[in-house]
C-alpha cells in the first residue's frame, strides 16, 4: 500500500498485490510503487489514466512475467469526492454509516501484462461517518481446518458491525477474528487491509506573514480553497474582496505599535452544506468594533476620511460576521451563504 499527501490538501491511497514470492516479486514491487509514486505527483492526472501510463512503463521492464494488481484512489477533501480505478485487483468495500455497504469496482488488466491497457474507474462522494475497506485477496481467503475460506460476506460482516469504533480497533479486531477462524498463527497467504472512516469536517488552513506583499498570496489560497463550489463571479469576489480587507485590517492595525518579532496571521476555509466559512486568526491588539466609525462613502470618496470602510464592506457582503478576542488572539469569522444551486460539490 501506499499514501500521498500533495501540498494543496488533496491525497491518494493505494492497495496493491504482486505476484510471485520472495525478493524477486519484492523487487518488482518496490519498482512499480515507484513508478505509482513518481506518476502521482501530478494530481490532476485521472486515477484511469494514471494506471495506463504506470503499465506501459512496468510492461517495459517485465521480463520476468511477474504483474502487479492495484486499486488507485484520489480523495479531494474539498468536495469529499474519490475519483478511483482498478488494476485487475478485487473489489474494494465502501461501507455506508447505516450499515449498507457497496463494492467499489473497476476494469483493467493487472500491470505489466499487457502494453496500452485500458482503464476505467469511477467517482463517489462517500458521507460523514463511512468507512472505506481497502484489501488484499489473502485477507478472505484464509482458511480454516475444513478448508472452508472465510470469504467476503463474513469480512464485511465483521468489519459492519465494528464500524462505530476507531479505524485502528476495526483492523486489529478484525485481523484477530480471521486469524481465530484459520485455528492457525501461519497465514495462508500474506494480506493488507487498510480501513479509511470518513470526516468531511474539513477545513484548508494556511499561515502568512503579516505583511502587505502577502495579501495577493492570501487571495490565491482563499480562490484555491473555493474554487471547487464552482461559484458565480459575484459570490466568489464578495468572498474575495472581504478576505482581502480583512487581512489588510490586521497588517494595517492588529500588530501597529506593539513589538512582535515575524509577526504572522492564520486563515482557514471550511465548507458546510449550505456556505463557506472563513476564520482569519492573529496575536494583535484586541480590535474594538464599536470605535469603527460609520464610513461616509462621500468622504472616503474624496479622500477626506479614512478607515472604516473596510469593515463596512465586510459586514454587508457577507451574511455572518462575528468576532472574539480569546487566549490574546483575535477571531474573526466569516460566513457567506451558498444558494442550493452551487451546493454540488462539483
Amino acid at each position: 500500500y501506499d499514501f500521498y499527501k500533495y501540498a494543496d490538501g488533496q491525497f491518494a491511497f493505494l492497495i496493491a498485490d504482486v505476484s510471485g514470492k520472495s525478493l524477486p516479486a519484492a523487487i518488482f514491487m518496490a519498482m512499480s510503487s515507484s513508478v505509482i509514486r513518481t506518476l502521482s505527483r501530478d494530481h490532476k492526472l485521472k486515477p484511469s489514466d494514471l494506471l495506463a501510463q504506470a503499465n506501459n512503463l512496468i510492461y517495459e521492464d517485465s521480463e520476468s512475467g511477474m504483474f502487479v494488481t492495484l486499486f488507485f484512489f484520489h480523495y479531494n477533501p474539498a468536495n469529499s469526492q474519490i475519483d478511483y480505478a482498478s488494476a485487475g485487483h478485487n473489489d474494494q468495500i465502501w461501507i455506508k454509516k447505516d450499515g449498507t455497504y457497496e463494492l467499489i469496482k473497476g476494469k483493467g488488466a493487472p500491470l505489466g501484462v499487457l502494453p496500452n491497457g485500458k482503464y476505467e474507474g469511477g467517482s463517489i462522494i462517500p458521507s460523514d461517518g463511512d468507512i472505506f475497506v481497502l484489501y488484499t485477496d489473502g485477507a478472505i481467503e484464509e482458511e480454516n481446518e475444513s478448508h472452508e475460506e472465510y470469504g467476503l460476506e463474513r469480512f464485511v460482516d465483521d468489519i459492519i458491525k465494528r464500524r462505530d469504533l476507531h479505524p485502528q480497533t476495526i483492523a486489529e479486531e478484525v485481523y484477530e477474528t480471521i486469524m481465530k477462524f484459520s485455528g492457525s498463527n501461519d497465514q495462508f497467504d500474506d494480506f493488507t487491509l487498510l480501513i479509511f472512516k470518513f470526516n468531511n469536517d474539513f477545513q484548508f488552513s494556511k499561515s502568512f506573514k503579516a505583511e502587505n506583499k502577502q495579501i495577493p498570496l492570501l487571495r490565491d489560497f482563499v480562490y484555491d480553497a473555493i474554487k471547487v463550489r464552482k461559484l458565480n463571479d459575484i459570490l466568489r469576489d464578495d468572498i474575495l474582496l472581504c478576505c482581502d480587507e480583512a487581512a489588510t485590517n490586521i497588517v494595517m492595525h492588529s500588530y501597529e505599535g506593539i513589538n512582535i518579532k515575524n509577526p504572522i496571521f492564520t486563515c482557514s476555509v471550511k465548507f458546510t452544506d449550505n456556505s463557506v466559512q472563513i476564520l482569519l486568526e492573529d496575536n494583535g491588539k484586541s480590535f474594538e468594533r464599536d470605535n469603527v466609525q460609520k464610513p461616509s462613502l462621500e468622504a472616503n470618496i474624496k479622500g477626506e476620511r479614512k478607515g472604516g470602510f473596510g469593515v463596512y464592506l465586510i459586514e454587508k457582503l457577507m451574511d455572518k460576521v462575528e468576532y472574539q478576542r480569546k487566549s490574546d488572539k483575535n477571531l474573526l469569522f466569516l460566513e457567506k451563504k451558498i444558494p442550493a444551486v452551487y451546493n454540488t460539490k462539483s
